[in-house]
């Protein structure tokens, strides 16, 4: 019997990373979207939200160097399905969602894709605020603290 996983793969990542481009009001680099999408999923911790979409779970902290794969690995789905279309810019690559992808986004009907979306915008804010190097930062510290 086969079994196919779902959670932690380069798929469900890729359908989190639509949903994120949809609600973003600009075009993000591979590390801005990886730290968005890591306080849309624990946004309880920062207090961008009332719960963790994924759950709680007390080595969050460590996910988020893991998570560069699996960034680079959706960004690299969604743009081979052309839901994403990446362009260089002075500042690297950047991305942004196509009319097809926004259109399959919005095709995401779920009560966590409603959640994690509201959190996006949250996260983005934050991250504008802030500044990518402070949640890098954050959650050095906390991995120290946990001994991670």
């Amino acid at each position: 019997m086969t079994t196919y996983r779902v959670f932690n793969t380069p798929f469900e990542t890729a359908l989190r990373l639509a949903m994120l481009l949809s609600v973003v009001p600009e075009d993000l680099d591979a590390t801005s979207i990886q730290a968005i999408d890591f306080l849309a999923t624990y946004g309880k911790a920062f207090s961008l939200s009332n719960h963790n979409a994924n759950g709680d779970n007390r080595f969050m902290h460590c996910e988020l160097a893991a998570r560069k794969g699996l960034v680079d690995r959706g960004l690299k789905i969604l743009v081979k399905k052309g839901y994403v279309l990446p362009f260089a810019s002075e500042e690297g690559f950047l991305y942004r969602l196509s009319s097809k992808g926004q259109a399959f986004a919005c095709s995401i009907d779920a009560e966590y894709a409603e959640e994690y979306s509201d959190t996006v915008t949250s996260a983005f804010d934050y991250v504008r605020a802030n500044g990518i190097e402070s949640i890098f930062a954050h959650v050095e510290n906390r991995k120290d603290a946990i001994g991670g």
